[in-house]
């Protein structure tokens, strides 16, 4: 990708002052004309909101971590619940920021693995008090940790492609679209050697006109491949009965996840498979 100019994170502010409408039509922004727009603003924090608000998440996550540190003196399995709740939180605060859609499938594994981290020691630990309660033994925990694993696998493997024919079958029309905004995510990872391997990802929005409207729409999934440069027009398609509805297919985007999804399920088959009968 080239060098783009004014990225950020998402500030609906800088898209607005982005757009560019001399004939000044209709403007409708990611299916809202300006009515709907204006009810389903919320008001906007305070300084002293926003702080109270990020205090209060810090309080949340420090205080699970000095329970995790005091379980694992007392309670071990109470650590791992604790450790848990703490990804369940932060991934259900994640997903439910981004909406629900077919397209967050890959934001469901770190609530799901605090789920399993949460409940598993629970239900243990209930019945260590309760014999006559389901037993659930650490070769049950292995098996249903890797069928969820396995699961979560094959839904890689078959979601893009459903999410790619659904697109194909409604966004039919074609239209030229600028790209007038990037919307911008950080992420990190450590390679083989221990290095910081830092890694932005981004979410075009196109500019484009249909009839007597002028459409502004964000794409719903961060890439770094096929990233448009702001200014650059490309061809997208939409749906001609809403044309807020968008699509730019990228396989490779799609290809990566049923990969991704092959390994999952492969290696947790294989791992049950080696667990259960060798």
């Amino acid at each position: 990708m080239n060098e783009t100019q004014d990225l950020s994170v998402f500030d609906m502010d800088k898209l607005m002052a982005s757009i560019d409408n001399p004939n000044g039509k209709q403007l409708i922004v990611n299916g809202f004309d300006e009515n709907e727009r204006e009810a389903l603003k919320k008001p906007e924090l305070t300084e002293g909101q926003a702080n109270l608000r990020a205090a209060a998440f810090v309080i949340v996550f420090l205080a699970g971590i000095i329970a995790a540190i005091v379980f694992s003196q007392t309670e071990p399995m109470l650590c791992i619940s604790t450790v848990g709740a703490i990804f369940l939180i932060i991934g259900l605060i994640s997903l439910f920021q981004g909406g629900l859609s077919l397209d967050s499938l890959p934001a469901l594994i770190l609530p799901l693995v605090g789920a399993l981290m949460t409940g598993i020691p629970i239900i243990m630990l209930y019945h260590r008090d309760h014999p006559e309660s389901v037993s659930i033994t650490r070769d049950d925990v292995i098996t249903l940790i890797l069928g969820c694993m396995a699961f979560l696998g094959l839904m890689l493997m078959i979601v893009p492609n459903i999410r790619h024919s659904s697109k194909m079958k409604s966004c039919t029309q074609r239209v030229i679209a600028k790209c007038i905004y990037l919307d911008i995510h950080f992420s990190s990872h450590h390679d083989a050697r221990g290095r910081t391997v830092h890694t932005n990802l981004y979410a075009p929005t196109w500019q484009y006109e249909i009839g007597d409207f002028l459409y502004v729409t964000r794409e719903p999934i961060f890439t770094d491949y096929q990233v448009p440069n702001i200014g650059e027009q490309r061809e997208i398609l939409f749906d001609p009965g809403d044309p807020s509805q968008i699509y730019r297919p990228v396989k490779r985007n799609i290809r990566i996840e049923m990969f991704i999804g092959l390994m999952f399920f492969v290696l947790s088959l294989t791992a049950i498979y080696f667990f259960k009968f060798k």
